[in-house]
């Protein structure tokens, strides 16, 4: 053995800027061991050893375990490569994907909350509004906005498992029940991301709606209503889609509920 090309574990561990414990823990589990230990029990690794370790340090950047670590690194092969690179790749977009999701979510959040800083909540307006794309999920008829809190709160829970919440959420009310001054929701509305979604999605049409807002809790909503129909009777307007229930800062980013703001939008014309 040529002493020249060895390295005791501090020098190997030096070489990767990691802690020493780490080779030891290594070698303990078989997954990177030391190439030579002298009759007192030293170790030290060779110089060929310092590719193999960069192969276990990039691994370990993919998120491999350490059972699937060693079985690479001591049966490693082209076909081994090949398999493993195409299913990292696939994980990888999915992470893109999930993020991009993500990022949608938190970009379109983050303006509705700055539009509060520039909107009055005593104001009406009518506005025209681009098309949109919702997921609906039935809300049993209630009879006070306690009860219609509860029930929401189960069927958003429940849509959570499957990761439904990652677009902006609300609340839709029919047009046959505001024309009759009923005004608890009939859906829950999630905003629908992905293209899959948006094949059996809800369209939520483009046009002119009468918005306004109010502060307090998000879903005792009656007194907004009233205002928005006071409106629509004063300015000769008619209402002909849904109404639409947008929870722009809820409990989840105020916990002073005056904070809280809630937006509806009624089309009319």
């Amino acid at each position: 053995m040529n002493h020249h090309n060895l390295f005791t574990v501090s020098e190997f561990a030096d070489l990767f800027n990691i802690h020493k414990k780490t080779l030891y823990y290594y070698d303990e589990i078989g997954l990177f061991e030391p190439k030579y230990t002298n009759e007192k029990g030293y170790r030290y690794y060779s110089d060929c050893q310092i590719y193999d370790f960069h192969v276990l340090l990039s691994l370990k950047n993919l998120n491999l375990s350490l059972k699937e670590t060693k079985q690479y690194v001591n049966h490693r092969t082209p076909g081994t490569v090949i398999d493993l690179f195409n299913g990292k790749i696939g994980e990888i977009e999915e992470k893109i994907e999930e993020l991009t999701r993500l990022k949608h979510s938190l970009t379109k959040r983050l303006a509705l909350i700055n539009s509060t800083l520039d909107t009055s909540v005593d104001d009406i307006q009518v506005q025209y509004k681009e098309e949109e794309y919702f997921r609906l999920e039935p809300i049993e008829p209630v009879r006070d906005s306690d009860t219609n809190y509860i029930a929401w709160h189960h069927i958003f829970i429940e849509e959570s498992k499957h990761q439904l919440n990652e677009g902006a959420y609300g609340q839709m009310l029919l047009r046959e029940n505001l024309i009759q001054n009923i005004y608890s929701p009939n859906y829950i509305t999630v905003e629908a991301i992905e293209k899959k979604d948006m094949d059996k999605a809800f369209i939520k049409p483009e046009g002119k709606y009468v918005v306004g807002r109010k502060n307090g809790k998000v879903l005792h909503s009656t007194s907004l209503y009233q205002r928005l129909m006071k409106y629509i009777e004063e300015n000769n307007l008619e209402i002909i889609g849904n109404a639409y229930e947008y929870f722009i800062i809820d409990g989840s980013f105020a916990s002073d509920v005056n904070e809280r703001v809630l937006e509806i939008q009624i089309q009319v014309k």
